[in-house]
């Protein structure tokens, strides 16, 4: 998948489960789509992001907000050329049945090249606050300018094996 463009959503209450044609659908757990408000990445069958030779290709992500998803807001895997801007997450990893079993990174960066990531609001405003990270960047390359970030329990911004220029 390569030339794709995400903007201009309002995202509320994702990643709690959902109903369709009358079936429960839960959560798909940590390492899924259903981790993340937005989830964009590249997998084969039987196979996990971290093994998996696919990639996407300039991807634009722009102008979105996400409001209380249950877990992560945005997740990103094997990306060539991610632009991530003028995006607000707000009270994410919101499932507190769920919350210490998942990494409480808001916006989860792994395995992409180009990375251009600016200008974006990650906050969570609650009493007890459940943001662990804003941002979490592994074996990633690129630009990265933190934006704005209040409201975390662990630290701003994790970065493992990774080159980021500001």
């Amino acid at each position: 998948v390569s030339n794709i463009k995400v903007a201009d959503n309002v995202l509320t209450n994702n990643g709690f489960g959902l109903t369709v044609n009358g079936l429960s659908v839960a959560n798909g757990a940590q390492i899924s789509s259903g981790r993340a408000a937005i989830f964009i990445g590249c997998e084969r069958q039987g196979q996990s992001y971290t093994t998996s030779n696919m990639r996407s290709a300039s991807i634009t992500v722009q102008g979105n907000k996400v409001l209380n998803s249950a877990v992560n807001g945005i997740t990103l895997y094997n990306i060539d050329g991610i632009t991530l801007n003028n995006n607000t997450f707000i009270n994410c990893h919101s499932n507190t049945t769920n919350a210490p079993e998942y990494t409480g990174n808001i916006v989860e960066v792994q395995n992409c090249t180009g990375i251009n990531i600016f200008n974006n609001v990650v906050t969570d405003t609650r009493p007890i606050v459940l943001h662990d990270r804003a941002y979490s960047i592994e074996n990633s390359t690129g630009k990265f300018i933190k934006g704005t970030a209040t409201g975390f329990r662990v630290e701003v911004v994790q970065q493992k094996n990774s080159r980021l220029l500001n």
